[in-house]
């Protein structure tokens, strides 16, 4: 009897959680089109707008470095067997370029890594690094910190026209 009533609630256990764990699929709502609304005069036509006219140009001096930074935040909510699993992540670079020389019109330019600062938080579980402060990462030695330590100081050679 006990092993009946048992197989019993694990089945139902089964059939509520597949049913619980599937998402809706919702169709979005068809997109509206702007009636009524007058063309903006002001707004240049992509095809009609004179080329060169607003020249975006790179402007290097030799030996002048200049300094990059850039930080990148992902935020991911994804969903495994039912269970919602967040992961955030914010990562920062600090570059600096030194433009070496000049051939024609393209430019050799060296990037390096100056410094790297990164916290990614897994379902609760963060790890972060800085190599701009060494001391606080010295407790969050993982795999991933050690990846993000080594890039620290990493060169490249950069073709720029």
């Amino acid at each position: 009897m006990r092993l009946r009533l048992l197989a019993a609630c694990g089945l139902a256990f089964g059939l509520i959680t597949t049913i619980v764990a599937q998402e809706k699929k919702e169709t979005p709502p068809p997109a509206k089109k702007d009636e009524g609304k007058a063309p903006d005069a002001k707004a240049p036509d992509a095809k009609s707008a004179p080329a060169g006219e607003n020249l975006l140009a790179w402007k290097f001096v030799k030996d002048q470095p200049f300094w990059q930074e850039m930080t990148t935040r992902t935020v991911q909510n994804i969903k495994v067997q039912g269970l919602e699993v967040g992961q955030n992540q914010e990562q920062t670079f600090y570059f600096k370029f030194e433009p070496l020389k000049q051939e024609g019109d393209k430019w050799i330019v060296k990037q390096t890594i100056e410094g790297v600062k990164m916290k990614i938080d897994i379902a609760g579980s963060p790890v972060s690094y800085d190599s701009t402060n060494e001391s606080a990462a010295a407790g969050t030695n993982t795999a991933l910190s050690e990846f993000f330590k080594a890039l620290k100081g990493s060169q490249f050679i950069l073709t720029i026209n």
